[in-house]
């Protein structure tokens, strides 16, 4: 655990002799930041623990003494936890003002030390040539075996998730990778096959002018995502790229995993889209064929870059 720890502060981080580390964790992340703790320890002549209380489940905002600590931040900040901090607002204002912060939401010993591990310059390259084509392209079209047709608009900046977090404000996931960007408009029907708790496999969504319209397949889930407006609003479409990453039904992994794309619901204000909300919520797609515009980039979870 430790060895991995090491390498993703080195490949991921940069982690330098100078710089103040903050290590927040909670009973879920508590060994994986642990072992982030004792690499961190080695590396920095600063290095601080913070355990918090176990968050509510989908909780988009953070327990008050993080908050705090977060307000005027140490140059790194990692967090192993059961929920994510990546939306919440007291990242943004972290990030804002020069943090690097990396979140691991989720996280399992087993899931750090095989996600983890990973050739870095590889991902890196791939998703260079995915990003080069998503951002040229105007419209992404996704089909599923499963039954999803859809057509999404790529007009907003494409934004790479691929263990980056070197420089002032920038933040991303561990296990890292994928491309992501906050689509202004969606159409067609989709068809949930993976969406950990939240959701039913094989629920159908209704997608009309970037808004889930009707939700046919899991009552409760319709119940929660009708009940406020912008939880309706189809914040993300993310394309996964980790050579490692399986899906296991952590939301964390399966989104990251090479061959999957993922559709998420509700906040997207905090990576170039305009909607706010108290939640980011994201849908798995299996083996999907992706194109943009008349460029097939996938195939049946097959990338053919």
């Amino acid at each position: 655990m430790k060895k991995i720890a090491e390498k993703a502060l080195e490949k991921c981080v940069g982690l330098k002799k100078e710089e103040q580390t903050l290590i927040i964790t909670d009973e879920h992340g508590e060994k994986v930041g642990k072992a982030l703790y004792k690499a961190s320890k080695e590396k920095t002549n600063e290095t601080y623990l913070l355990k918090v209380r176990k968050q509510e489940k989908g909780e988009l905002e953070v327990p008050e003494l993080a908050e705090h600590l977060m307000k005027k931040p140490p140059d790194v900040i990692l967090i192993p936890t059961k929920n994510s901090y990546t939306h919440t607002k007291a990242r943004e204002k972290a990030t804002e003002k020069g943090a690097r912060v990396v979140t691991l939401p989720g996280i399992t010993e087993e899931m750090f030390k095989r996600t983890t591990d990973i050739d870095y310059g590889k991902l890196r390259e791939e998703g260079k040539k995915l990003q080069e084509k998503m951002e040229k392209a105007e419209k992404a079209k996704i089909k599923t075996g499963s039954g999803t047709n859809l057509n999404l608009d790529l007009s907003n900046q494409t934004i790479p998730d691929l263990g980056q977090m070197k420089e002032k404000g920038e933040y991303g996931n561990l296990p890292t990778g994928e491309l992501f960007t906050a689509p202004e408009n969606s159409n067609g029907k989709m068809v949930i096959d993976s969406m950990q708790e939240l959701a039913e496999p094989k629920t159908e969504v209704y997608i009309q002018e970037n808004e889930a319209r009707e939700i046919e397949g899991d009552p409760e889930f319709k119940k929660k995502i009708m009940k406020k407006e912008h939880r309706k609003n189809i914040a993300e479409l993310g394309i996964g790229l980790n050579p490692k990453a399986t899906v296991t039904g952590n939301i964390l992994e399966d989104e990251k995993v090479r061959g999957t794309c993922h559709i998420a619901f509700g906040k997207n204000k905090d990576f170039g889209g305009k909607i706010d909300s108290d939640i980011h919520w994201d849908a798995i797609l299996f083996q999907p064929t992706i194109h943009f515009d008349n460029e097939k980039i996938m195939e049946t979870g097959e990338l053919q870059i």
